[in-house]
């Protein structure tokens, strides 16, 4: 049994954390929950997550985790969840509005592929690799190129997007 330094209670070692070094924090789990709390709602706390939250390496912790079995999970649980479905109408919309040639573009190859008049090919023209998931890219969102896409992976296609 160990004396918590901040609540003074007498807890068994499971309830502190453990350090890399082996030894146990001085505060409990309760306490130390508590205090880093009332940090992250303080305005240094807030500020400081604020910062962090918008640098690439936040970015690159939250891809690498998304890449992860229980980060694909977490997502899939989300994006069915009420909230979750709620959230991708609104950006959905929200994109629909601040785009109109380009969904105008997707609506014209999603026509053509359903009735036959477009084939969505199952090799990437890009890599040559056949792949699940063949994704139509548009080099422009003119109305007289709408069903000039590029027939690509999806890795590919986020490549010549970042180019």
């Amino acid at each position: 049994m160990k004396i918590c330094r901040d609540c003074g209670e007498e807890k068994p070692p499971e309830a502190y954390y453990t350090r890399p070094n082996g030894y146990t924090k001085p505060n409990c789990r309760a306490c130390v929950s508590k205090h880093k709390k009332e940090y992250d709602n303080s305005p240094k706390g807030k500020e400081v997550i604020s910062r962090y939250n918008s640098s690439q390496a936040h970015k690159d912790a939250k891809g690498r985790y998304r890449a992860t079995d229980n980060g694909k999970a977490t997502e899939k649980a989300y994006n069915q969840s009420a909230y979750g479905k709620a959230a991708n109408i609104a950006k959905s919309k929200k994109q629909r509005e601040q785009s109109p040639d380009k969904t105008a573009a997707r609506h014209a190859v999603k026509n053509a592929v359903r009735n036959g008049s477009l084939v969505r090919p199952i090799i990437c023209s890009v890599c040559s690799e056949a792949a699940d998931r063949i994704e139509g890219h548009h080099w422009s969102y003119a109305e007289e190129h709408h069903l000039d896409v590029v027939w690509c992976c999806t890795p590919c296609h986020k490549t010549l997007h970042n180019n």
